[in-house]
């Protein structure tokens, strides 16, 4: 018997003295008065059934041309990022998951210093609220981060920063200001600005 058959039946005994029949399993039953005759009959109401999942949804996720990241949003240096690679975004209820394996060639514009990044991760983005996304990072993943963003060692100032990180990073992102509110992470974060620069 549900709860909600429960209550209902409670409520009529007590009002109208009468006696209520068994609920069968998987049906609500309503009970319902004649208030001048106080007689009473049964409606059995099926239940509808418990809404179903939606299946996850898996699309190509297709990987960008090469971009640059200018002075200030990174480095102190104007740096290329030349990818290449597949990725895949799998869309849950109530999550995303973005699965890339890719090779990201890393340029400093001004003197040509070149590093080649095998990123392969899995990064797991969750609503929190209307007004924060949750993102959990696993694997080997490179990090832009700008100034006032919360990073791997604490607040992000001068100008931004990369790291190239290999383990589990937890972060939180507001989605009014998009800007890193925490950041946290288990396994190693390399300074790539510090990479090119040489």
């Amino acid at each position: 018997m549900s709860r909600l058959s429960v209550c209902v039946m409670s409520m009529v005994v007590a009002v109208a003295a009468v006696s209520s029949s068994t609920l069968a399993h998987s049906k609500h039953v309503i009970e319902v008065f004649d208030v001048d005759t106080l007689t009473s009959t049964v409606e059995t109401v099926p239940m509808a059934p418990a809404p179903a999942a939606t299946p996850p949804i898996r699309i190509p996720n297709p990987i960008p041309g090469p971009f640059v990241m200018p002075a200030g949003f990174g480095c102190s240096f104007d740096v290329l990022a030349s990818p290449e690679g597949k990725s895949y975004i799998t869309e849950f209820d109530d999550r995303r998951m973005v699965i890339s394996n890719a090779y990201v060639t890393f340029t400093n514009l001004d003197s040509g210093t070149t590093y080649v990044q095998h990123s392969t991760y899995k990064v797991t983005e969750t609503l929190l609220d209307a007004d924060r996304l949750g993102i959990v990072a696993d694997g080997r993943i490179f990090f832009q981060l700008y100034p006032g963003d919360s990073g791997p060692f604490g607040t992000v100032g001068g100008d931004g920063a990369l790291y190239l990180m290999e383990g589990t990073s937890t972060s939180t992102l507001d989605l009014g200001t998009f800007i890193l509110t925490s950041f946290s992470f288990k396994g190693t974060a390399t300074d790539l600005c510090a990479l090119l620069a040489g």
